[in-house]
């Protein structure tokens, strides 16, 4: 009775043997074949642990013949005006980085008058958002004139920021013509081509030490130059000081220097040399916090 049960084992064995059998020759057939290849160039999996790529936090570099401050200024005018024409101009600031603060002046001969428009402007600049100053001008005389604009951010006590530019014409009875007719300065005529031409930045104290300089080289009458070195001296002093609070007295020295050389315009001083006194006090003037 004990022989039929061992008959029955070695049977379910024997079945158990040729299904594993015929399952590994089913994994072998499954072997066989070509194994597919798997591309080298494969993209890489991202996961949840896969760090980010790294994000550029400077600023990006300026391009090849960039200017070298982060502030200019162009002017923008379609056409040259004939005597008494009114005619919109345009003052542009762009940035190459942020500068609040900054002041804009569009500085106008005498013979040229003011329709409508603001000469001073002062708000920020900020990258990539260009700050544009409309004005509308006529000019009441013939001749060859000379329309400045400037921006200057003073960002603290050894570094300044700016740019000019200006708009050379001439105007007549019956047209207008950019450039001078002379033939000096035409190729500055205004055009919608940005201007890359820049002023080097200056500390006020450098600044004010080189018009020191100017006053000496036009070797004025003494009393004259007297009184220019004394006011000049003055707002130097104050700048030395490097206080804030006397900016301000800085500032007063410098109007009085050119309400000073105002009175002698066209007396000891000639035009030329008096715009350029004046041009250089009030550049000064303009790099210093407003007082309050």
């Amino acid at each position: 009775m004990l022989h039929v049960p061992q008959q029955r084992g070695s049977g379910t064995w024997l079945g158990i043997v040729l299904i594993a059998l015929a399952l590994a020759g089913c994994t072998a057939v499954r072997t066989t074949g070509p194994t597919p290849s798997i591309p080298e160039t494969s993209p890489a999996m991202i996961t949840p642990d896969t760090p980010p790529a790294a994000v550029a936090t400077e600023a990006p570099a300026q391009p090849a013949g960039a200017p070298s401050t982060p502030l200019v200024v162009r002017w923008i005018m379609d056409k040259a005006p004939k005597l008494n024409e009114e005619v919109d101009v345009v003052l542009e600031i762009q940035a190459y980085l942020d500068a609040p603060g900054t002041t804009a002046r569009i500085e106008l001969p005498p013979e040229a008058r003011l329709v409508s428009g603001e000469l001073l402007w002062q708000g920020d600049v900020l990258t990539g958002a260009p700050v544009r100053i409309p004005v509308r001008i006529t000019f009441t005389q013939v001749g060859e004139f000379t329309v400045r604009g400037r921006a200057i951010r003073t960002v603290n006590a050894d570094m300044v920021w700016g740019d000019e530019d200006a708009i050379f014409l001439t105007v007549k009875q019956d047209s207008g013509h950019f450039g001078f007719e002379s033939g000096d300065n035409l190729q500055l005529s205004a055009s919608p081509v940005p201007d890359t031409r820049v002023i080097t930045a200056q500390a006020p104290v450098e600044a004010l030490q080189e018009l020191i300089g100017l006053v000496e080289e036009f070797n004025l009458q003494q009393g004259i130059q007297n009184n220019l070195d004394a006011k000049l001296a003055a707002a130097l002093q104050a700048l030395d000081d490097l206080s804030e609070n006397d900016d301000a007295a800085a500032i007063n020295s410098l109007e009085a220097f050119i309400n000073a050389v105002e009175a002698q315009w066209g007396k000891e001083l000639t035009d030329a040399q008096a715009d350029e006194l004046v041009k250089r006090a009030q550049a000064i003037i303009d790099s210093l916090p407003a007082p309050y």
